[in-house]
């Protein structure tokens, strides 16, 4: 590849990682497209060091909601591309650039998470028209306007809702509309088998998605509303709320600003949503489904047998997800003419609802084409958890490879019986789901228990495995694993950005089999919550935490497991305390505390009571947190070697609570013993506390050099681990001691850059920052 930006993608174009994906991708597909396992067998001899790359690594890094990427993979896969080294400078500068944005919240507001625009959408130009003229007259009400326009697509299921939804909102954005904010939520209102999603729960995801430290998450729905409102007020923002149940589920998910634009679908008539502007989807107008079956079968075959192909779409009932479904069938059997396939959806036309009438024979004429592997699979899947799932774990479902599930599921996706909507994830429309559960109710009794076993235990190892990768020092499972099973798809997952990504797309399964097991299989559900403790606090999903541990409390408590029941009182303490909620932590670490000595595990009793003692310091009673890291020390202390760990954490504690109460002496000494025993174990995160907590004693002590260059050192620590909200703390913390030494254009590059990251890890910080950056400008210029 030459170094011409004009035959190229040029990644400089990316305003955040979405972006730069999209850019990576593009430059795969003018680089001859070559095939992720094509580009898997380039890119392995291009690593350092060169290594064995599976396809589906490969995969991922195209995934649109990647949150993260390995720098060292993209600049492989670039150079596997034919980039020379010039352009290679060029990702590689995009790549920490988008990286650095991603962690700062990104660009003012460009959050893209709605689905891609229906590649085969056809049709309704006369909805399309009206809807388009309904909000064109609404922003020209502009400011008389107090509230947002709200539109709701109502119809039947496998009218088209959803597609015609998203379609609308790409259809606004390249209009130049809504383009500084775009949400979307699947509010899973019509499943059989689930609930419909929890409006507390979608405005967290909101919130998070919107930069909300997940501290700063209030915990009531009303709370929540308020803030959401809050923060897209003013703002040109599309919402797509897709799937609702009824008005009730969607009334708290609305914005209050005008500038604000809602599309909500929903099978059930949204009459009582006060405000909105209904549209209600009809089945196709039969020259709109024959433009649907000729674009997909192509226009001759239809040309040719017009009797036949009105046929179809009548046997269909102008549905457009029965005329896809049948279209892609007849695209894959060239052999068959329109009136073969005519015949055998005439076949079968009785139903109880007009839905089902229509839908069965479609599905069933899908299904029985099928190989029995993949009708097999496609029962299965039915049961899958979660709105989307993966190859590895549809194929752990069916007991098969990933690359044998990757090859049956892209069979379905021909017959429009699973979609792609992102890369390496893929959904069922549900009533096609429901339909693959009713075809597997026949063999449940002998089917279902072997895939359920075999689906627990996929997410039961790669969970484990992924949450000992994202965070290496975790205490071993107090719970021990069973021995994984031999058919067991394990993910490969080469670092910690790996393990995180995994747990991300994953993590609405793992929740969904905790609540499922916590009655049937209590221990299974204790491990699963086990798995995202390292992972929810990384990412500050405090409130996911809290109840996922809840319910493995209540595994616990079902099997008697008092060790697993300490574990899990200590585990929600860890999420309750950057929410501040004190009382519940201190009650929580009292019970874990008597639980261990009942039961004479001294090494949860140090965790529990420095655990306390940092509750206390957090209030500011600093002879109250020595008083119990003190004896936290102590019982560590008896562990021997064992117990290193709480010691080092208990010592730095010591060190933190002396320092404050004026003993500067023992405070060094404390604090440098916890450095050391932290670098022993290679613990990062102790190591980096420590060294913060010894910094803050040696500039007490007036030592101003000693303590900026420990400084130095935690922010050196900070690097390998990986925690940038946690680096930024002592950014600042080193920042104010610049200021105290005079160093004060230092201190403010320092304070901006930190700023930046807590804008959303610690907005109240990041509020006092910025004043203090303010305070510092002002005095500098007066």
């Amino acid at each position: 590849m030459s170094d011409d930006t004009d035959a190229y993608p040029d990644p400089a174009r990316a305003a955040d990682l979405p972006d730069f994906i999209a850019l990576l991708e593009d430059l795969r597909r003018r680089s001859g497209n070559p095939s992720y396992r094509t580009l898997a067998r380039r890119v392995g001899p291009l690593m350092r060091p060169p290594q064995t790359m599976p396809h589906s690594t490969i995969g991922d890094v195209f995934q649109s909601r990647r949150r993260r990427l390995n720098p060292d993979l993209v600049i492989a896969i670039v150079r596997a591309l034919g980039a020379d080294e010039a352009a290679v400078a060029r990702w590689w500068q995009a790549c920490v650039r988008v990286h650095g944005v991603a962690k700062t919240g990104g660009p003012l507001g460009v959050l893209r998470q709605l689905p891609a625009d229906p590649a085969d959408f056809t049709g309704r130009e006369a909805e399309l028209q009206q809807l388009l003229d309904a909000v064109a007259a609404a922003e020209a009400a502009g400011e008389r306007l107090a509230a947002p326009f709200v539109a709701t697509v109502e119809g039947m299921g496998g009218v088209g809702k959803t597609q015609f939804a998203v379609h609308v909102a790409h259809r606004l954005l390249r209009a130049g509309r809504c383009t500084g904010l775009q949400l979307y939520v699947n509010l899973r209102g019509f499943d059989p088998e689930r609930p419909p999603a929890d409006p507390e729960g979608v405005l967290e995801g909101f919130l998070r998605e919107l930069g909300v430290p997940g501290q700063q998450i209030p915990e009531t729905l009303d709370e929540r509303a308020a803030m959401f409102r809050d923060r897209v007020h003013g703002r040109e923002a599309l919402l797509l709320l897709d799937n609702a149940a009824d008005a009730r589920q969607v009334r708290d998910l609305l914005p209050a600003a005008s500038t604000c634009l809602v599309l909500i679908t929903s099978r059930r008539s949204l009459a009582d949503l006060e405000g909105a502007s209904p549209l209600v989807l009809d089945v196709f107008r039969p020259e709109e489904a024959r433009a649907l079956l000729a674009r997909v079968v192509g226009a001759e075959r239809v040309a040719a047998e017009p009797e036949a192909a009105d046929r179809i779409v009548a046997a269909g009932g102008r549905l457009p997800l029965a005329v896809s479904i049948v279209a892609a069938r007849l695209k894959s059997r060239p052999a068959w003419t329109l009136a073969d396939l005519a015949a055998r959806l005439e076949a079968d036309p009785d139903g109880e609802t007009l839905t089902s009438r229509f839908l069965e024979p479609v599905f069933d004429l899908s299904y029985r084409g099928l190989a029995p592997q993949a009708s097999r699979m496609f029962r299965l899947l039915g049961w899958h958890p979660g709105n989307d799932f993966s190859a590895a774990s549809a194929a752990a479902l069916a007991g098969l490879t990933t690359d044998s599930a990757e090859q049956l599921l892209e069979r379905m996706q021909d017959e429009y019986l699973v979609d792609q909507k992102y890369a390496g994830r893929y959904e069922m429309h549900d009533l096609v789901r429901q339909y693959a559960r009713n075809q597997a109710r026949a063999d449940a009794a002998e089917e279902r228990p072997a895939a359920s076993s075999r689906l627990l235990d996929h997410y039961l190892h790669n969970g484990h495995h992924a949450a000992m990768l994202e965070v290496p020092v975790r205490d071993p499972i107090c719970v021990r694993l069973p021995a994984p099973q031999d058919q067991t798809v394990l993910v490969p997952m080469a670092d910690a950005t790996a393990a995180g990504a995994w747990f991300d797309a994953e993590l609405e399964a793992i929740r969904e089999l905790i609540q499922t097991c916590v009655e049937s299989e209590p221990v299974i559900a204790w491990q699963l919550a086990w798995s995202l403790v390292g992972h929810c606090m990384k990412t500050a999903r405090y409130w996911e935490l809290i109840r996922t541990q809840t319910l493995a409390l209540q595994a616990a408590e079902r099997v008697g497991d008092l060790t697993a029941v300490s574990y899990s009182l200590q585990a929600r303490v860890t999420a309750m305390t950057p929410l501040h909620m004190y009382d519940s932590v201190i009650a929580d670490l009292n019970r874990s505390v008597e639980i261990c000595r009942s039961t004479g595990d001294r090494f949860y009793e140090a965790r529990g009571l420095c655990k306390i003692g940092a509750a206390w310091s957090q209030r500011q009673d600093y002879a109250a947190g020595l008083e119990y890291a003190l004896l936290a020390l102590e019982v560590s202390r008896s562990l021997g070697v064992d117990g290193r760990t709480e010691q080092a954490r208990s010592l730095n504690l010591i060190g933190w609570s002396q320092a404050h109460l004026g003993d500067l002496e023992q405070a060094v000494d404390a604090c440098e013993e916890s450095v050391r025993l932290a670098e022993e174990l290679d613990d990062l995160w102790s190591q980096a506390v420590a060294l913060d907590s010894l910094a803050f004693a040696h500039r007490e002590a007036g030592a101003y050099k000693t303590s900026a260059a420990t400084y130095r050192r935690a922010l050196a620590v900070h690097d390998r681990y990986g925690a940038a909200p946690f680096r930024a703390q002592t950014q600042t913390h080193l920042a104010d001691l610049l200021v105290a030494m005079g160093e004060v254009d230092e201190a403010l590059a320092m304070f901006r850059e930190a700023s930046g990251i807590l804008e959303t890890a610690d907005e109240k910080l990041a509020e006092e920052v910025r004043q203090r950056i303010g305070e510092l400008l002002a005095k500098r210029e007066g």
